[in-house]
């Protein structure tokens, strides 16, 4: 189908990060495409682009990276700039709100604005930190206007970070881990098969709980338990085998760490 000579239509400026949208006139040839490409750069290169075939308006996404750059409509086939137009790219527009301070290992809320374009998301990272290691996180576009996060275990200064899909940190604003406290208390010794209350501290994040384990069982390892949203104290059943137990404070994340213990004796 062919539509008529190229030609484009879109803002002057936009924020960086951000999705906008393009009309477009032109051939509509097999493969064309049009892209958003850095002022005097000569080849596109790989960065944000739609095919023609979808038809117009379409929409593309700015460059995390303020600056001029141009929209361009490319021949499919041989590569041919068939039309250019001059935009802007200006500062990323957006904010992070959440506590001063949070306790290890706890849930806390971050409220947010921002584009919440696709792959956009918030998470928490040490000071110093380059890159995402792993840490709690949300997709910005699916926690609208707030999301939760879970605050590390080591305590320390750390950052709440907004960072875009190319995994460009845009936003940074300082939060403090507060040292981990955690405890279990229950009785000095307990009848097999008896129930008993065992009473804790600690975070309380998602999929934390209380267990009764033998002594020097391996981490993660659970017989009778209870989640820790659950209530305070929590019932637990001894074990049908006398002897030497742990109750353990068991933090829900992938590593099932151990928060805190106390020995009982299983009569």
């Amino acid at each position: 189908m062919v539509i008529g000579p190229a030609s484009l239509s879109a803002p002057d400026s936009v924020a960086a990060d951000t999705v906008f949208y393009v009309d477009w006139v032109g051939p509509n040839n097999t493969g064309d495409y049009i892209a958003i490409i850095a002022a005097g750069k000569k080849k596109w290169s790989g960065e944000p682009y739609f095919y023609t075939y979808g038809g117009t308006p379409r929409p593309l996404q700015s460059s995390t990276k303020p600056g001029d750059y141009e929209i361009r409509y490319i021949n499919g086939s041989n590569s041919k700039v068939l039309a250019r137009r001059p935009i802007t790219v200006t500062a990323f527009v957006g904010s992070l709100d959440g506590p001063a301070n949070v306790a290890a290992g706890s849930e806390f809320n971050v409220a947010w604005t921002g584009p919440a374009s696709a792959g956009d998301y918030v998470t928490i990272e040490l000071v110093g930190a380059t890159v995402w290691t792993n840490e709690s996180y949300f997709y910005a576009y699916a926690h609208s206007p707030t999301g939760g996060l879970t605050a590390p275990l080591p305590a320390g200064n750390y950052e709440l970070w907004y960072v875009a899909a190319d995994e460009t940190v845009m936003l940074r604003e300082p939060i403090t881990v507060d040292p981990l406290q955690a405890s279990v208390s229950g009785p000095a010794s307990a009848t097999h098969g008896a129930t008993f209350n065992v009473s804790w501290t600690g975070p309380n994040a998602t999929g934390d709980f209380i267990t009764i384990v033998a002594v020097g069982a391996s981490q993660g390892s659970y017989l009778s338990y209870g989640y820790t949203n659950y209530g305070n104290p929590v019932t637990l059943t001894a074990p049908a085998a006398p002897g030497q137990y742990e109750l353990r404070y068991v933090y829900g994340g992938t590593n099932q760490e151990t928060l805190a213990a106390a020995m009982i004796t299983i009569n």
